[in-house]
């Protein structure tokens, strides 16, 4: 086997999820050129992975928008020139599929039409597997597609990630006045309003940690953010984070004590480098997006509603009912794991 093509485009939590699949299918065919489809803001975590042999990337966003035409055509071009043996859409989208028309395939796998999340989707690929519990985690519906190749594993790991130097010392550089040996990260991020955590609670669980000898470094991803997570260390005492790249969350990521976060990014991230995580999940379910660390803790209040995947609400029961002092308890019960060990 010569060249498989991955088309996984987006978001990027969800191609951290795909990579455990990528591994298997690098192990399988160690000789064979690897390459992935992926939208530009994706490149950057594809560029640290071990293993990939070319990566090719699109801007749907802006083909949608009529931007940039020229730049578009040109990327549409070098995909139309691809030519492999194997292509597998891990996105299952209409997007996708559309992406995945483009590149010359003799076997183009996709999920079965009741996994897909546009249906229409299914009348791009020529194989499929059979149907996969939607309840099992991401991870495993990912490693499910790979059985059209006759590949079946249960086992879940990541493959490895380079830093550069330069990349390490300029995390320790925006960190030169910070003790990042007791440094727990609080992620108070979310690109969902259901997936976020009040900003009391945020305030009353960095206390708690500074109270007990840590250093809580407050994260943030964009403007909005960055407000929130001010007022959270005004309040707290807590050390509000420097503005991070995309490629820096893995070495300040991979260096903390832990990481407490709902489900987003830098949890995903984190479960991708080992790191230990503190999560609490509202509208999403754990056990589909969740930790797969044995040494991390989940929170997660069972509602009649769980599941809903809704990114607002006029009564988020599920997120509201997250409590400080759970949060504080799972993670001296993940510290004490993390120092035995």
């Amino acid at each position: 086997m010569d060249r498989i093509v991955i088309v996984k485009l987006s978001s990027l939590g969800d191609i951290i999820h795909t990579l455990p699949a990528f591994k298997v299918l690098r192990e399988n065919y160690p000789e064979s050129e690897i390459l992935w489809i992926v939208e530009k803001g994706g490149k950057a975590i594809l560029e640290m992975v071990e293993g990939i042999d070319k990566i090719y990337t699109i801007d749907t966003k802006e083909l949608r928008r009529g931007k940039h035409i020229v730049r578009n055509i040109s990327d549409i071009k070098r995909l139309k020139k691809i030519k492999a043996d194997i292509l597998f859409d891990f996105q299952g989208t209409m997007k996708s599929s559309v992406v995945t028309s483009l590149v010359k395939a003799q076997r183009k796998i996709g999920f079965s039409r009741k996994n897909l999340k546009e249906k229409a989707a299914r009348f791009f690929y020529n194989e499929s597997p059979p149907y996969f519990e939607e309840t099992e985690h991401i991870i495993k519906k990912n490693l499910h597609l790979l059985s059209v190749l006759d590949i079946k594993t249960d086992r879940i790991s990541f493959p490895e990630f380079k830093f550069t130097k330069k990349l390490e010392n300029s995390v320790k550089e925006k960190l030169k006045e910070f003790d990042t040996d007791k440094a727990i990260i609080l992620n108070i991020g979310g690109s969902w309003e259901t997936k976020r955590l009040e900003r009391e609670k945020w305030v009353e669980i960095a206390r708690i940690l500074i109270e007990k000898g840590y250093f809580p470094l407050i994260l943030w991803g964009n403007e909005f953010e960055k407000k929130e997570a001010a007022k959270i260390a005004v309040e707290s005492d807590a050390y509000l984070s420097p503005q991070f790249d995309l490629k820096e969350l893995f070495p300040l990521i991979k260096s903390s004590l832990l990481l407490i976060s709902g489900d987003t990014l830098p949890l995903h991230i984190a479960e991708a480098l080992d790191t230990p995580t503190v999560s609490f999940f509202g509208p999403t379910l754990p056990s589909r997006n969740g930790p797969i660390n044995p040494n991390s803790q989940v929170i997660f209040h069972k509602l009649k509603c769980s599941g809903c995947f809704k990114r607002e609400c006029s009564s988020p029961l599920c997120i509201k009912k997250i409590k400080p002092s759970e949060i504080i308890e799972k993670v001296e019960k993940v510290l004490k794991i993390v120092k035995k060990s």
